[in-house]
């Protein structure tokens, strides 16, 4: 069966492999383009988010709001994130002049399946995460939401090149498509 995202997929592990997304400035535009999403259409967030999930105001804009400060919080942590850090290595080896170093590097493409419970924060928040690590992202909408995963939709490709973060919707048989299992042999 022929994988619908596969040209996805591959887009972004292609432009993942040029190690653009390695550097501290790429990942400080991600996070400023996905803060500038919310901030932007907080609105229409808002709205949307109580079109499809009847909660309080508050909660409403809560899912804005945090989005926002962990945007944030990434920011200004990310450069000590990105840091080697000295790793404590067996006696026998450090006698030797052995020394450990842990390095943080990202993983290539990150699948983030939006929820249908937390419309935005819990879609979100971890593709902040994986951008902040350098790591391209397929953001995959809640089929459940529709208002909040049609405002979405619109509004990824907006904000972000295709080949960093993409959304996508679907069902069952599309997340299976996008998941490991459906990963092709190799990559």
């Amino acid at each position: 069966m022929m994988n619908s995202f596969q040209d996805l997929f591959d887009i972004q592990k292609r432009y993942f492999a040029k190690g653009v997304t390695r550097s501290h400035a790429w990942r400080i535009e991600q996070l400023d383009r996905m803060a500038r999403l919310v901030a932007e259409n907080e609105t229409e967030l808002q709205r949307a988010i109580a079109q499809d999930f009847k909660t309080a105001s508050q909660e409403q804009i809560f899912e804005t709001l945090a989005c926002l400060g962990e945007i944030a919080f990434q920011k200004s942590q990310l450069k000590d994130w990105m840091r080697p850090v000295e790793a404590p290595v067996p006696r026998a080896l450090a006698a030797t002049g052995h020394r450990g170093v842990v390095y943080r590097d990202p993983y290539g493409v990150a699948l983030i399946i939006g929820p249908f419970n937390g419309p935005l924060l819990l879609l979100l928040r971890p593709a902040i995460a994986a951008l902040a690590a350098g790591n391209c992202c397929v953001l995959k909408l809640s089929e459940k939401l529709d208002a909040t995963s049609a405002l979405l939709l619109d509004l990824v490709p907006k904000y972000f090149e295709p080949n960093a973060t993409a959304a996508v919707a679907g069902h069952r048989e599309e997340v299976t498509e996008l998941g490991p299992a459906g990963a092709p042999a190799g990559r």
